[in-house]
């Protein structure tokens, strides 16, 4: 005898203002992100110009 749920669930849909703000830290995270990559890569290229 297998067990079978009596419903099926269905996905929550998430609202207006949620996903906005989803969106939004996904900007600031990819900001953050390609700001560390410029400063490592800026940091880089001076230390190669400097200690050559």
């Amino acid at each position: 005898m297998g067990f079978r749920k009596p419903f099926k669930a269905v996905p929550i849909r998430l609202g207006a203002h949620y996903r906005r703000k989803a969106r939004a830290e996904q900007r600031k995270q990819s900001l953050r992100t390609l700001a560390i990559a410029a400063l490592v890569g800026l940091t880089i290229g001076i230390a190669s110009v400097w200690v050559s």
